[in-house]
């Protein structure tokens, strides 16, 4: 703001200057009251189309006239709006009387105002893939936006943040908006694919198909495009969309599982039965068995007297004959496990204080090498479908013994003794492996000696109490079958 200043006139000029005053400020421009004139504005600095109120004063004036930013008379004192500024305005004002005039001036600045912000917006349809015929949510924000419009699959004006169904969805469908403010337009876009739900499957087995009273099936399922299934017939409970299990004790004649399951798709189920059959009451007790292998037999029979690990069991392999001895049929480990040995059990029942003994056939000069090859004798062994269960003396080619139990399924057993090597001596022809059980105590010698004793209960898990004695074989690799086995065999109680 510029301070008030007096400026003296020139003697020759001040005849016209008065004259001029007195025409501009009027006749009372002669009276000698000290003059001043004072003018402001507010606010000092505006933006760019804004306006300031400009207000002055002056003392001993007889007149005031604007320049500047403004122009013309005006009153000696008072206030007027400037109206909208674009840019930096100096507003003068000159008051006078006589031969005296006074002038003053204030500026306002003016700013350059920033543009409206652009808008902003975020466009979502969740889920992006929707089964034919359902449908999903649209859901949008904006910013900086006055209102919003809807086009393609949709349509309207819609608020500038909210939600909203597709309703159900028969094809892909383009979801469009456009959201508008002072600062502009923004777009955007969601696609919602749709998919055709495909009905689901169910596949469900029960093994063995055929049990004793009492025992347990097992029970396997899958399904595909399935999210949830129910047990319903001779079990019961939702189940999860593949997996096995094993059944109660069945002891109805007739256990039908049925398994539903269900999907975006539909429903689709699955049956299995299971009959049951009463236990065969044991035979009486056998005095003993022996035998030298008189006649070649693929499986071992001998008149019925042996049960086999592929006809009875279906996951091993059963023994053969030839006259004078009995080996394996084919090496192990051919099929889906490498201990599928090749087992037997006698078909008569034994107490449980039992023995099973044999003479090694060995071939002239045989030696597998780092082939595996042993013979075997079994106590309290039994062989049912998909079961095999009991314990195995074995001795190895090389010299080594080991007493195992198996624990029923295939490839499942615990190592109860283990020699390692040189164990107890290669075999030769002719030798005798004797195995005897009582009181959960397994002892094993060779031509007469002790080799071994352990105690069946050592290691935990399960205590075979009964079962039949009986022979296996295991060769694997590059073993020759027919080169090693039994000469002679005989079981009895003790």
């Amino acid at each position: 703001m510029f301070k008030n200043f007096v400026v003296p006139l020139r003697p020759a000029t001040l005849t016209a200057i008065l004259m001029s005053a007195l025409s501009v400020f009027g006749a009372a421009a002669i009276a000698q009251t000290p003059l001043s004139a004072v003018i402001s504005a507010n606010p000092q600095t505006v933006v760019t189309g804004g306006a300031a109120k400009l207000t002055w004063a002056s003392s001993g004036a007889g007149g005031c006239v604007a320049s500047g930013a403004w122009s013309g008379k005006v009153p000696t004192s008072g206030s007027r709006t400037t109206g909208p500024l674009s840019a930096n305005s100096t507003f003068n004002l000159l008051c006078g009387r006589g031969g005296l005039v006074v002038r003053t001036a204030t500026t306002v600045a003016v700013l350059n105002a920033a543009p409206p912000a652009a808008p902003t917006l975020s466009f979502s349809g969740n889920p992006a893939i929707v089964p034919n015929g359902t449908s999903a949510t649209l859901t949008w924000a904006s910013t900086n936006a006055d209102g919003c419009v809807a086009s393609g699959s949709w349509s309207g004006n819609k608020a500038t943040t909210g939600s909203q169904s597709t309703g159900p969805l028969a094809a892909a469908s383009l979801f469009s908006l456009v959201c508008t403010g002072a600062g502009g337009s923004v777009s955007r876009s969601a696609t919602v694919t749709t998919t055709v739900s495909t009905a689901p499957t169910v596949t469900l087995s029960a093994l063995p198909a055929s049990i004793v009273s009492g025992a347990n099936a097992a029970l396997n399922w899958w399904s595909t495009d399935a999210t949830a299934c129910i047990a319903s017939g001779a079990w019961n409970g939702t189940r999860v969309t593949a997996g096995s299990e094993n059944s109660s004790p069945l002891t109805a004649a007739s256990n039908t599982f049925t398994l539903t399951c269900t999907g975006a798709g539909g429903s689709a189920a699955a049956s299995a039965l299971v009959l049951v059959t009463q236990p065969i009451p044991p035979p009486p007790p056998s005095a003993g068995y022996t035998t030298n292998f008189p006649a070649s037999e693929n499986p071992i029979s001998e008149g019925g007297n042996w049960i086999t690990g592929k006809t009875a069991g279906l996951d091993w392999n059963n023994p053969q004959t030839a006259p004078g001895k009995a080996y394996a049929a084919v090496r192990s480990g051919l099929g889906a496990s490498r201990y599928d040995d090749s087992i037997a059990t006698l078909n008569t029942a034994f107490t449980a204080s039992q023995f099973a003994e044999a003479s090694v056939y060995r071939a002239a000069g045989y030696s597998p090498g780092n082939a595996g090859h042993e013979v075997e004798l079994l106590l309290h062994f039994q062989i049912t479908a998909h079961n095999a269960r009991g314990y195995e003396i074995l001795w190895g080619h090389s010299g080594y013994l080991a007493i195992v139990r198996w624990n029923g399924g295939l490839g499942d057993y615990t190592a109860l003794y283990d020699s390692g090597l040189p164990g107890i001596g290669v075999s030769v022809d002719g030798d005798v492996l004797r195995a005897e059980i009582n009181n959960n105590v397994i002892k094993v010698y060779k031509n007469g000696a002790l080799m071994a004793a352990v105690d069946t209960t050592s290691q935990g898990g399960p205590v075979w109490s009964d079962g039949q004695p009986g022979l296996a074989f295991w060769p694997v690799d590059s073993s020759t079958v027919e080169l090693f086995g039994w000469k002679s065999f005989q079981a009895g109680n003790l």
